[in-house]
């Protein structure tokens, strides 16, 4: 389906009567392919034409994009026209498409929604630095890119009646979905309307993340969450690792500026998001008379109880990371853990990966290294591999400093480690690198990866110098790596 949606053939724009209102059009922004459409022509000239789009714009580094209505000049040549039309496409009249702009998840996205009629999926997936598998699962081919796929902003407020058989439904998809730690991922939310009822939401933790379903959205800052929360009875008599608990629902204050909040994006959903908010106001119902939760911390957490209600299916990726991570330490010690090769071989030996995650980390992490012998090797906008307290560790180049005969000083951007039980950060910091092999750049390079030029490698590490939300195995050093050398597509 995908292929047949994305193999449209483009026109050159070479005159004004190439382009009109309605039309989809494609040029380069930013350094990056962009997809725009058309309102309304204004004026033609025998270079170019006057035009007026409407598309998501960039505002600035980490600021949000937002859809503008924007007048551009279109220079015949260098911008194309996607041709979209029948009968190989369904799509809307010229005035439907004008009339459509609302809110999709880029600028691609956005245009194809105002001018094809479809039927939007109800799932979502997130993975920000670690490979992934796109919406379509087959053959993997082209240039690498980190693939990411916004959350499904559908969702409903009123959630109607709830089925209360379907509470013992078992998850849809693969025999392997529901252990698969890259379907299943936490992303960054930084503002309240980023936040839906139905969203199964995050807090950070220092020994483990507290999970919860958003029932509610109050003003200002505000949500209702239900959640599973072992008791001060239940801590003080058997610990915290099991014992009594409660489902509960409380209204949460949340702190952008100060608390790391996640919403957990899948790729595989059973059930609506309004269902979700339905499914856990059905269990805090049925458990308000016995108030008693069977808590464990391994196999009855509050991440079991949030999956549950989103798929039916009771799983914790927290648990399987915890897994591994032993296994791995016993059987190769600190750079077993470090090493995302063997990490990933051994999450899809022990079927807690999905054979298309497998094959896609595969790919994304047989990346060449070249060791580094003199300064000629290494440059601005390379991704370096060291030891960093006994683990292998990844950083960006932003600039050579300075070269003597065995060494070359640089400035490097990464997540750097800030002592026990405190938040590791991202930082610039000047590092020497001496020509014995010890350091090795990573070889992301056309045509087997698709890469953003040195300068702006460079910006992204940039922009993100000060961020606090490292997390083990899926925002870490490597995966801030990945995110500034490799383009994310984005797909729904």
């Amino acid at each position: 389906m995908n292929k047949g949606l994305l193999s449209v053939s483009v026109k050159p724009i070479l005159s004004a009567d190439d382009v009109k209102g309605g039309d989809v059009i494609v040029y380069t922004y930013f350094h990056l392919y962009h997809e725009a459409v058309v309102l309304e022509t204004k004026g033609a000239g025998k270079t170019s034409v006057k035009v007026s789009i409407e598309h998501y714009a960039f505002c600035g580094i980490l600021k949000y994009k937002q859809i503008i209505e924007e007048s551009i000049t279109i220079r015949f040549g260098s911008y194309g026209e996607l041709q979209y039309g029948l009968p190989q496409y369904e799509v809307f009249p010229i005035e439907k498409v004008a009339e459509g702009l609302s809110s999709s998840n880029d600028w691609s996205r956005i245009s194809r929604w105002c001018k094809l009629p479809r039927k939007r999926s109800r799932f979502s997936f997130d993975n920000r630095g670690a490979a992934g598998t796109d919406s379509t699962v087959g053959e993997i081919e082209g240039p690498i890119s980190m693939i990411i796929e916004e959350q499904n902003q559908d969702t409903d407020d009123n959630c109607g009646p709830v089925n209360k058989e379907s509470l013992n439904d078992q998850a849809s998809g693969t025999e392997e979905f529901g252990k698969c730690a890259e379907c299943v991922k936490a992303v960054p939310v930084f503002a309240h309307n980023e936040i839906n009822v139905g969203d199964h939401i995050t807090f950070y933790g220092r020994l483990y993340d507290h999970h919860a379903i958003v029932t509610e959205k109050l003003d200002t800052n505000q949500i209702k969450i239900i959640e599973a929360t072992n008791t001060h009875a239940g801590s003080s008599s058997r610990s915290f690792f099991w014992g009594k608990a409660f489902i509960e629902e409380t209204v949460k204050t949340l702190d952008f500026a100060h608390e790391r909040i996640n919403v957990v994006v899948y790729q595989n959903r059973k059930f609506t998001k309004a269902e979700v908010a339905c499914r856990a106001r059905e269990y805090y119902q049925q458990q308000k008379g016995t108030r008693d939760f069977n808590y464990n911390v391994f196999r009855n957490n509050c991440e079991h109880f949030a999956t549950k209600c989103v798929t039916g299916k009771p799983f914790s990726i927290q648990v399987v990371k915890v897994r591994m991570v032993v296994k791995l330490f016993l059987s190769r010690g600190f750079m077993g853990i470090s090493d995302e090769r063997m990490r990933n071989t051994k999450l899809f030996e022990k079927n807690f990966i999905c054979s298309n995650c497998n094959e896609m980390n595969t790919r994304l992490l047989s990346v060449s290294v070249e060791q580094i012998w003199s300064a000629d090797d290494v440059k601005g906008g390379d991704v370096i591999r060291y030891t960093y307290y006994l683990l292998h560790h990844e950083a960006v180049v932003l600039k050579t400093n300075g070269v003597d005969r065995s060494s070359v000083k640089v400035s490097i951007a990464h997540y750097a480690f800030r002592g026990f039980f405190k938040y590791r950060k991202i930082i610039e910091e000047a590092i020497t690198i001496r020509f014995d092999g010890s350091c090795s750049v990573l070889q992301y390079r056309p045509p087997q990866y698709e890469v953003f030029p040195p300068e702006k490698v460079v910006e992204r590490a940039k922009s993100r110098i000060g961020e606090q939300r490292f997390v083990f195995f899926s925002n870490d050093s490597s995966h801030f790596s990945r995110w500034c050398k490799l383009p994310r597509k984005r797909s729904q």
